[in-house]
């Protein structure tokens, strides 16, 4: 199978390629958001290997969703305070600093700092509708449960059998 792609070489990347794709990026999400009138902010984080909080700051539109940036955070900056001032920024220098409006409902992941963060933004934006992850509040309910004695018997049996059959040649 012959390959039609040729790769850039590494001055074409290293020569202001990358930014330049990042800005057409920036460009095209911008016009997506021009047009929108009713969407719901998505700020969600994790922490990576080195054990650096990163966060993502997204918005869900009707038919699809736009990433609006991914932001380092290091643990002295960890905070409700420092992650709204973020995320003021990011809308700050995206297409709907005009249209704050347009941003109707915000839902963060569980850890506490987030949930101090989605008090803050009803507090400044009493139009937004902050909610918490679904998926999240599952999880942690999930692992909740797991924690009671029977039940973590119960699962660790159950695991036992899983890996036996899925080992076993049979």
């Amino acid at each position: 199978m012959k390959v039609s792609y040729k790769l850039p070489s590494r001055p074409t990347i290293t020569d202001n390629h990358l930014v330049q794709l990042y800005v057409e990026a920036c460009r095209e999400r911008d016009e997506v958001l021009e047009d929108v009138f009713c969407c719901t902010l998505l700020w969600d984080g994790w922490t990576d290997v080195s054990h650096q909080s990163i966060y993502a700051l997204m918005v869900l539109l009707q038919e699809s969703s736009e990433l609006l940036d991914i932001v380092i955070f290091s643990k002295d900056r960890h905070t409700a305070e420092n992650m709204l001032t973020m995320a003021i920024d990011i809308l700050q220098q995206s297409s709907l600093r005009d249209r704050m409006l347009s941003i109707k409902g915000v839902t963060t992941d569980s850890p506490n700092v987030t949930i101090k963060g989605r008090r803050r933004i009803a507090e400044k934006y009493n139009h937004m509708i902050t909610l918490p992850c679904a998926w999240h509040v599952a999880n942690t309910f999930c692992k909740d449960i797991c924690k009671i004695y029977r039940v973590k018997s119960i699962v660790k049996r159950n695991c036992a059998v899983v890996n036996f059959f899925v080992a076993s040649h049979v």
